[in-house]
């Protein structure tokens, strides 16, 4: 599919969420022309329609024939059903069909290579958490593409980058992976803070008191992580060697709550690799050896 440069791709929208509305309006904001948006809810549509100054469709066929690129930005539940409706309307006019989930492959799209059309995976590393203000952290954000053909998503690509994006390609066979990355940096940061407001309301803070008194701490390390990198940022007793505090500090945890204690013994184990090529010169077999040994009488 070479007949359009990638700024002159039509652009169109199957659900009007977070991730279909922010994606919409940067791209129009960066010369895109976006044709509109379809949603089970025509209200929803209108919505998004509306703050990206584009068009309202009632229905499948018609935003198929007026689109080149199509984002299908449903629930992860829904994509298949809603390709399955797509795949009705395709005719051979070759389409580039997406999905923005992080975890699902294109193999998602089941028979698109009956068509003159091909199915890719965009995913936005980013959480996008509001429909109307996203938009703007989305030339932030690294995307990954991947598809069901190897070596046909450069068009794709080269539409994301002309609006300053800055695109990975990947293979279907990484995706998990490069998801679960995402999810660590992302979701499972909240489970980290959440265990450490636990710890602080069990020797007497309130709810409000642990968490304002860690929130400054989580900004400015989070900054410096970004900023500096893992080695710059890494402080603390692993990054001092501090064999007897990390040994006692885990003895308490672990009395305290199980699963506490052993998310801070095992990232504790991953910070020490970072201390290690930090401090080429430290040795660090003592603590190695405080850390295996409690996994040993677990």
């Amino acid at each position: 599919m070479r007949t359009k440069t990638a700024m002159n791709l039509r652009v169109g929208f199957i659900g009007a969420g977070k991730v279909g509305t922010s994606l919409g309006k940067h791209f129009t904001e960066h010369g895109i022309p976006v044709m509109g948006y379809y949603s089970r809810t025509e209200q929803s549509a209108r919505e998004s329609a509306n703050f990206t100054k584009t068009k309202v469709y009632k229905n499948l066929e018609e935003i198929i024939t007026a689109s080149d690129v199509l984002f299908l930005t449903v629930s992860d539940g829904e994509i298949q059903n809603v390709w399955q409706q797509v795949k009705k309307y395709l005719t051979d006019v070759p389409k580039l069909i997406c999905h923005c989930s992080g975890a699902l492959t294109s193999q998602i799209f089941s028979g698109i290579e009956e068509t003159s059309s091909y199915g890719f995976s965009v995913h936005p590393l980013l959480a996008v958490s509001s429909r109307y203000e996203s938009y703007r952290e989305i030339s932030k954000a690294l995307f990954t593409i991947e598809s069901n053909v190897p070596g046909t998503g450069e068009e794709l690509k080269e539409l994301l980058e002309c609006t300053g994006i800055t695109v990975q390609q990947l293979d279907s066979s990484q995706k998990l992976r490069y998801h679960s990355a995402a999810v660590m940096a992302s979701n499972l940061m909240v489970g980290l803070f959440h265990s450490a407001e636990q710890v602080l309301k069990s020797v007497g803070f309130s709810d409000g008191n642990a968490h304002d008194a860690l929130s400054p701490l989580l900004r400015l390390n989070a900054d410096r992580i970004a900023d500096a990198g893992c080695r710059e940022a890494l402080t603390g007793p692993v990054e001092r060697n501090d064999v007897e505090t990390v040994r006692t500090e885990l003895e308490e945890l672990m009395k305290l709550d199980h699963d506490v204690g052993e998310i801070y013994r095992l990232l504790s184990k991953q910070a020490l690799e970072v201390a290690e090529e930090k401090h080429v010169t430290k040795n660090f077999t003592k603590l190695n050896i405080a850390l295996e040994k409690e996994l040993d009488s677990i």
